[in-house]
């Protein structure tokens, strides 16, 4: 009989089923769907906007880090909200703006403090969670009800998890569904330019400049501007006392840029020497170390006007196009440049006197 008892007891041990490799991989993808299937549709839909964003930063000038909320009032309204870490909500060349969102920075509840605090912030995430601070003081009182951020740092969204209730999640290049176009945030029936997203009254008067003959005697004193006061600025980490580290070739771009008589070779230089030393500033963003500093603010709100400055002269070198003229000048990006050039909230005031004086100095 002994050997029929071990045979039992050999086929119940092979019917007994043991963690494998396989089911434990099946077990985690079970997880991840139930997961899924629970998030609500406003989780999902930042979501999508967060990797939307990253992914058309990826294949841009410059790449920029995102948080995107859906925030509703005690009545009911709703609205969503996105914020990128680079000055004050900055949105890089090349990316149009999803016309379902709203820049958190473009709100005029945000005062000197929160600038103060938060321009440049490295994690956009907690300045979104700073904005619905703010936000949940107004008479709406708004709540931030799901929000998604594409950089690794959650400890503001957990807070607002326990504040209240806030669903979130994290949307890397590493866990971005396959389904995202990293060309989806370009001008169409669903997006806007940036300028007409975040300064709609700009975008316009802008825009009439052209059909008067206006527009590129206006795009030439704001690139003017910006590059005289670009000159002024010292940053810590020129190479030798009293640099400002403006690329070699800048005295043979502009203005030489405005008449159209810049050689491709210089064209292409500069754009390499922009491309490389400023269209991405990190050197002193706030947040890569754990406290800010008057010293550190300083400089990256140097660097930053000079960030500016240089695109808004780049938008005047494009390749000719294929008939040998001259590309359209980009009026509304270098408009948009110069309304981002400052971090201290002196407003857009002085772009509309330019545009002004553009015709005043009519010949």
């Amino acid at each position: 009989m002994a050997p029929a008892t071990a045979s039992v007891a050999t086929a119940a041990a092979v019917a007994t089923p043991v963690a494998t490799l396989p089911s434990q991989v099946a077990a985690a993808a079970a997880r991840d769907f139930e997961r899924l299937r629970n998030e609500s549709g406003d989780l999902q839909m930042v979501k999508r906007l967060a990797w939307q964003l990253l992914a058309a930063g990826e294949s841009g000038r410059s790449f920029a880090l995102w948080a995107v909320g859906v925030m509703y009032s005690a009545t009911g309204q709703r609205q969503v909200v996105a914020v990128s870490h680079h000055g004050a909500g900055y949105v890089p060349p090349g990316i149009a703006v999803p016309t379902e969102l709203r820049m958190a920075w473009a709100d005029p509840i945000i005062n000197d403090a929160f600038r103060q605090r938060w321009t440049g912030n490295l994690d956009p995430a907690a300045t979104l969670v700073a904005y619905a601070e703010l936000k949940a003081g107004e008479a709406a009182a708004w709540r931030l009800g799901a929000a998604a951020t594409t950089w690794s740092e959650v400890d503001a969204l957990m807070a607002a998890a326990q504040r209240w209730g806030t669903e979130w999640a994290t949307c890397t290049g590493m866990n971005m569904p396959g389904g995202i176009d990293k060309q989806a945030l370009t001008l169409g029936a669903e997006t806007t330019h940036r300028l007409a997203a975040e300064f709609p009254e700009l975008a316009v008067q802008a825009a009439e400049l052209k059909p008067r003959g206006l527009d590129r005697r206006a795009a030439k004193l704001i690139t003017d501007a910006l590059v005289s006061e670009a000159r002024l600025v010292v940053v810590k980490t020129s190479t030798m006392p009293g640099e400002s580290r403006l690329p070699a070739n800048l005295d043979d771009v502009w203005p030489a840029a405005a008449d159209n008589c810049v050689p491709a070779a210089e064209r292409a230089r500069f754009a390499e020497a922009v491309q490389q030393q400023w269209l991405s500033v990190g050197i002193a963003q706030p947040g890569w170390d754990l406290e800010r500093s008057a010293s550190i603010d300083a400089e990256y709100r140097g660097q930053w006007l000079i960030s500016r400055a240089l695109e808004a002269v780049l938008g005047w070198i494009a390749d000719t196009g294929t008939d040998g003229k001259p590309a359209e000048l980009p009026m509304a990006d270098i408009v948009y440049a110069a309304a981002h050039a400052h971090l201290d909230g002196r407003g857009t005031d002085w772009i509309t006197d330019l545009f002004t004086q553009s015709e005043r100095s009519r010949p």
